[in-house]
């Protein structure tokens, strides 16, 4: 007969044998993330993935996502998504940073056409286009004055050139050719105006960098950008040489870091000791498409200044705002001696913010109007305005006034902590993500979630002289907010933005830009009147006690 407890003890031992070998009970998978660009990339992603699976020693889920997309799902992605492991592009991997994304880089690759860890970006160039406008250079390779002149005699001629690009989240293709266009002055728009020169730009749609190329020489646009490893396609005795002969390649100056392999936070630790072991000279040979071998990064001292630089360059591009500073017109304020406006400019000036001081010779527009009101000596009242919002602040200044002949400093001071602490700011809708509006933040007050922000349009015409047209401005839902940005609600901005039928468009390389005004809570100044009469109440106390103690002092 079968003893019960041994027969329950071989069923427990069924069960948990069964749980252990089941997929639930087995490790949790790690994802693989890659950049969704061609056919030849993606063979290249497959290899890697296999490799980091041996390397790891469980199993890697592969998942491609477009340009943007990556970046807002690794800037998204949340301890119960899980862990993974991402071949990013440059770009993408600074843009997810800023958004907030909690990654760290283990490595970069080899490339086949450069040889090393960096790359460079170039602009194609139609020969036939450029030598219509600039004969005199005859076979003399162009460079990036000559490819300036191209642009500004074309518009000029009333006949923009046009640009193409395949993404806005391409490094190469797209952010250093907008960042070369914005420091010259160039926009897409449909013709020049005042100092800005005007060019086309389209998104070539389902293509890849090779595709700009041969678009270009076809003559469907003037030019675009790509990077070495487009560039050498088309190089004599390669596979589209005789398309080469059709265009020029003029080169950026700026380093770019390779593809970078990155890993969720959760998983750096392990991930690091098992891809590339302390000590060891790993190199993790792929042999497919551009890449040749992956390379930890603490390897690669080329490709972490290139990314350092990269990062740099990609900082939030916050144009400067000016402040005008003038004496009050009530009675009494021509008591503000010229000391008190000079201490207030340097505030300004030593805050370390974007304000930068109105210079009336120079700059078109006040963004903020401050005002200096007396009320007694070592009290002033100023007045903060910001025009075009129709929004104003007032502090109340106490402050130790200068002795004879000294500068203002407390004044200062207590002006650089009110604009550290309470005063309001501007900033723009981020343009590189046209379906889900958002401000970086970097500014250290948030807003809050259950209210709205008022934003502004308006359409530059000299942004280095703060020389700008202003559209309507409107309140917008704020969809969440967090350390890194404010996202906007997409439906509420777009029909705040419309205006005469038109949507709103967000192009970094448009003269369009959105300002958001960002308002600080305010102090509830109720609490303080309370506070100071209480106060007041408490010092009359006091004293009618003090008088009342010494008159019973004087009967004894």
């Amino acid at each position: 007969m079968t003893n019960p407890r041994f027969s329950v003890s071989l069923s427990l031992l069924a069960v948990l044998s069964a749980l252990a070998s089941s997929p639930a009970a087995a490790e949790a998978s790690v994802k693989f993330v890659s950049i969704d660009q061609d056919q030849a990339t993606a063979e290249a992603d497959e290899a890697l993935r296999q490799l980091l699976e041996r390397k790891l020693g469980r199993e890697l889920s592969p998942k491609a996502f477009k340009y943007g997309e990556a970046t807002n799902r690794l800037a998204e992605w949340s301890a119960g998504d899980g862990a993974y492991l991402a071949r990013v592009t440059p770009y993408v991997y600074i843009a997810a940073e800023m958004l907030g994304a909690d990654f760290e880089v283990l490595g970069t690759y080899v490339s086949k056409a450069t040889r090393g860890t960096t790359y460079h970006s170039y602009f194609v160039v139609n020969r036939e286009a450029l030598a219509a406008v600039l004969p005199q250079l005859g076979g003399q390779a162009p460079d990036l004055d000559d490819l300036l002149r191209f642009i500004r005699e074309r518009a000029a001629q009333k006949r923009p050139a046009r640009f193409i690009y395949h993404s806005a989240f391409s490094t190469s293709s797209y952010f250093l050719p907008a960042l070369f266009f914005r420091r010259n002055s160039i926009f897409s728009m449909p013709e020049s105006r005042g100092s800005l020169i005007a060019i086309g730009s389209r998104q070539l749609a389902d293509a890849g960098s090779t595709d700009l190329v041969k678009e270009v020489a076809g003559g469907g646009a003037d030019f675009a950008a790509v990077w070495d490893g487009t560039k050498v396609k088309f190089a004599g005795g390669r596979e589209h040489a005789g398309l080469g002969e059709s265009v020029h390649f003029i080169q950026l100056p700026n380093v770019l870091p390779n593809d970078l392999l990155v890993c969720s936070r959760a998983l750096a630790k392990t991930a690091a000791r098992k891809v590339f072991p302390p000590g060891a000279s790993t190199r993790l040979a792929v042999g497919r498409d551009d890449f040749e071998a992956w390379l930890d990064i603490h390897g690669a001292a080329e490709a972490r200044d290139a990314l350092a630089g990269l990062r740099w360059l990609a900082r939030d591009q916050r144009l400067p705002v000016t402040v005008r500073i003038q004496r009050g017109t009530e009675g009494g304020d021509d008591k503000i001696p010229d000391g008190y406006l000079e201490a207030a400019g340097q505030a300004a000036r030593l805050s370390g913010t974007e304000l930068v001081l109105y210079d009336a010779s120079f700059h078109r527009i006040v963004d903020y109007e401050w005002t200096l009101h007396w009320v007694r000596e070592g009290h002033i009242r100023l007045r903060s305005e910001i025009p075009s919002f129709g929004v104003a602040q007032e502090f109340r200044i106490s402050f130790q006034p200068a002795a004879a002949g000294a500068d203002e400093q407390d004044l200062t001071q207590r002006i650089g902590n009110i604009l550290a602490s309470r005063l309001h700011r501007m900033r723009q809708v981020w343009p590189y993500e046209n379906d889900r509006p958002l401000v970086i933040r970097d500014v250290p007050f948030s807003v809050d979630a259950t209210k709205s922000v008022r934003i502004q349009k308006v359409e530059w015409k000299d942004p280095l002289r703060n020389d700008y047209a202003e559209g309507r401005s409107n309140e917008v839902r704020v969809e969440s907010a967090d350390f890194y940005r404010f996202r906007l609600d997409q439906k509420d901005f777009r029909l705040a933005m419309d205006e005469g039928g038109e949507a709103a468009r967000l192009d970094p390389m448009s003269p369009l830009a959105y300002r958001v005004l960002l308002e600080r809570k305010q102090e509830p100044q109720t609490v303080f009147h309370v506070f100071n009469v209480v106060f007041f109440a408490l010092v009359g106390l006091s004293g009618t006690g003090t008088v009342l103690a010494f008159r019973r002092s004087r009967r004894a």
